[in-house]
């Protein structure tokens, strides 16, 4: 059985590194920290099975402007036609709500991405 795709977007890396510690040996795992390189893997694997999106982050690598999550959520889902689950990361419980709210399916603190992907996927964490 194929390992299903997994596509973390945030700017924080602890947070890709912490996936693939726990979860990598269970999943495809694609990482961007820009809405830029989110697009690029959009483009080329379409078939995600879980997008986990950052609540705000840089629109392109050493940018000053930032992108909120809920922003690049509508290209997500208009531009790249995405219907599978976007998990909402934030720390700030106002931005993940907000994220809900724009369409999100789930959301979670950023120190629980880990657990909240196998939750949604029915993977074991390590």
């Amino acid at each position: 059985m194929a390992k299903p795709k997994v596509l973390i977007v945030d700017d924080a890396e602890v947070v890709h590194e912490r996936v693939r510690e726990c979860l990598g040996s269970q999943i495809e795992l694609y990482t961007a920290v820009t809405s830029v390189g989110a697009h690029v893997h959009l483009q080329e694997h379409p078939d995600f099975a879980l997008i986990a999106l950052d609540g705000v982050f840089p629109r392109r690598p050493n940018g000053p402007d930032l992108l909120e999550g809920p922003w690049l959520l509508e290209r997500i889902r208009r531009q790249h036609k995405f219907s599978g689950t976007v998990l909402a990361t934030s720390s700030s419980d106002n931005t993940r709500r907000d994220m809900l709210r724009a369409g999100c399916n789930a959301e979670c603190r950023k120190d629980r991405v880990s657990d909240a992907i196998a939750e949604l996927l029915h993977l074991k964490p390590l």
